[in-house]
């Protein structure tokens, strides 16, 4: 790979490998540092790397990390947020008992934010959005008090429900475009029987089935002549 391929996937290997570095009990007590130090990747990618697509076939299916004009704006962004956040968490939960497991989480949702910016197919977006959207739920009910989880079970029951939104948004665009999730994939036999109208991708296909017009795209009778 060039050495613009690797700082992409540098930029979500430096979060993970940094929160798997929590499960070592003598790193744990660095987690918080290593919080200001894993938006960097990401900052000089964002500022320095040329637009570059890496292909990634032996994850998923055909995974891609795209950077382009769209994603650099949104990475910058990210990485500006979490550089932030990380700092101003540091100083915050300095005296906080579960500090670490707080930082482990933060650095999950990270990556998985970064993933987002740089996702370049479907699947690949999907699965760093849910990185994204479970860690955070410890980043909301990392202090274990019973407003915390009451507002953690609301998050996580909001996740759930985007997660199932955008998976169905995604298979509905997949049928009704033809719009693949990555290489080799096709949408599930399911997702177009009979009985599934609204995933229907083929014109005139209301009329032929049940003998009645199309409501959505009704024909406009041509006035009568005089």
């Amino acid at each position: 790979m060039t050495p613009e391929a690797w700082l992409i996937l540098a930029t979500i290997l430096a979060p993970l490998a940094m929160a798997a570095l929590g499960l070592v009990q003598a790193f744990r007590r660095w987690l918080p540092i290593l919080c200001l130090v894993a938006p960097a990747p990401a900052l000089a990618v964002a500022l320095t790397s040329p637009e570059v697509t890496l292909h990634l076939p032996w994850i998923m299916l055909d995974a891609r990390l795209t950077l382009d004009a769209v994603g650099r704006t949104f990475l910058t962004l990210f990485a500006v947020l979490y550089a932030i956040s990380a700092w101003h968490s540091f100083f915050y939960l300095r005296r906080k008992e579960r500090r670490d497991s707080y930082a482990a989480v933060f650095l999950l949702a990270m990556a998985g934010n970064f993933g987002v910016a740089l996702a370049g197919d479907v699947v690949t977006f999907y699965a760093f959005f849910a990185l994204m959207s479970f860690s955070a739920y410890g980043l909301v009910a990392h202090d274990r008090e019973p407003a915390s989880m009451r507002a953690a079970g609301v998050y996580i029951a909001l996740v759930v429900f985007g997660e199932l939104a955008l998976f169905g948004g995604a298979v509905l665009s997949a049928a009704k475009t033809g719009v693949v999730f990555g290489t080799g994939f096709q949408p599930p036999p399911w997702v177009s029987p009979s009985w599934a109208w609204p995933l229907r991708s083929k014109p005139g296909w209301f009329r032929r089935t049940s003998g009645c017009r199309s409501p959505i795209r009704p024909r406009l009778r041509r006035p009568a002549r005089s």
